[in-house]
């Protein structure tokens, strides 16, 4: 299964070399002053997954696919996250179940198996993701679709702003690539994320 993305969300393109001393050796990302090792980043993958390394826009050799997949999505559950009360919104548990089964039926659709939250997981963790990862890659679909709908986004744009207002700067390791804010991603191929129309709503 390749974990892909249908629609595409955004932040600052910030391109910044983390080698060096503490805190930047060993990590992988920071949002803001949160940083993202590469140990996390190594931690919800298995053997079993992909090891093919990826060509960088300047022709440099980076991560393989899953490194990437997974930094992605850790960044992006930090963004999102964070534009709730940046937004003046409350986000609790009950709104991320509420927009579940119109996620997995989104990424059902997509030709991801997820029938269930436990089929998403199945099929993840045979392709070499940790079993805990899929609840994060879950939890990212549902904060974009509940941030999409609380403050009625009719584009992309709209969820762009809303993200811009947490003021967070996203530095990445160049190894895994640029940060695209056209399309929320580490590569050419962008998350699995649902269309603005679906739903959840709340206040």
């Amino acid at each position: 299964m390749k974990v892909r993305i249908t629609a595409a969300l955004l932040t600052l393109l910030a391109v910044f070399g983390l080698a060096g001393c503490s805190p930047q050796a060993g990590a992988a990302a920071f949002v803001g002053s949160h940083r993202i090792s590469e140990k996390t980043v190594d931690s919800y993958l298995t053997p079993r997954a992909s090891a093919s390394p990826v060509a960088n826009q300047d022709g440099s050799t980076g991560v393989d696919v899953p490194r990437r997949d997974v930094l992605q999505y850790l960044i992006l559950d930090q963004l999102f996250t964070a534009s709730f009360p940046a937004n003046g919104l409350k986000l609790t548990d009950a709104d991320l179940d509420g927009v579940k089964s119109v996620v997995l039926q989104s990424l059902q659709a997509s030709g991801i198996s997820a029938r269930s939250e436990d089929d998403l997981t199945r099929a993840m963790v045979k392709e070499g993701f940790n079993p805990a990862y899929p609840a994060i890659y879950l939890r990212v679909n549902e904060l974009f679709n509940v941030l999409a709908t609380r403050i009625g986004a009719q584009s992309i744009g709209d969820v762009t702003a809303a993200i811009d207002k947490a003021r967070l700067t996203v530095k990445v390791n160049p190894s895994y690539g640029t940060w695209d804010p056209s399309s929320f991603s580490l590569s050419d191929t962008p998350p699995d994320f649902l269309t603005l129309t679906a739903g959840g709503s709340g206040s």
